[in-house]
């Protein structure tokens, strides 16, 4: 049996690796274990990545890694998630989005305040309470705040002709 293990809000390890002369990306301890993993049940790891963190994106990464990342393609796949922890998604063009979907996963209640294209809606989530948005939004710009709060969004992107 085969599976694909997809881990969310990743960009901390590509920093480590650009501060570190690493002879190997696996020498970076994030990297190590998905590939240990990989080599005990033979699973497929996806990165969804942030392009951005504090003072750290990922035009800062070196190209030393390039053939090892190439040579790992089969089974350690990048995607990018959004630009930063906050911007969830950014299009001048637009989307239709479906579905938010909020998830604390915290063992307290948290804040979270969503933007959307400026508007600011605000919420209070109890621990681990899920809450879905399911009203059909047009928007170019969704950003999102909530410590340990979890974010999916569904919808379709526009796009020019």
């Amino acid at each position: 049996m085969n599976f694909r293990f997809s881990v969310d809000d990743n960009i901390w390890f590509f920093q480590d690796l650009a501060k570190n002369n690493y002879s190997s990306i696996f020498e970076n301890s994030y990297l190590a274990l998905y590939k240990r993993l990989h080599e005990k049940y033979n699973i497929k790891v996806q990165l969804n990545l942030f392009y951005q963190f504090e003072d750290f994106n990922l035009s800062q990464m070196p190209d030393r890694y390039k053939q090892e990342w190439i040579a790992n393609k089969d089974w350690l796949q990048l995607s990018f998630h959004s630009k930063t922890e906050q911007t969830l998604y950014t299009n001048s063009i637009g989307a239709v989005v479906k579905t938010i979907m909020l998830y604390n996963t915290n063992e307290e209640d948290a804040d979270v305040t969503l933007s959307i294209d400026s508007v600011i809606f605000t919420f209070k989530l109890t621990t681990k309470e899920t809450k879905i948005i399911d009203t059909h939004i047009v928007t170019n710009l969704i950003k999102g705040i909530g410590l340990g709060v979890n974010v999916h969004i569904s919808g379709l992107q526009l796009e020019e002709e």
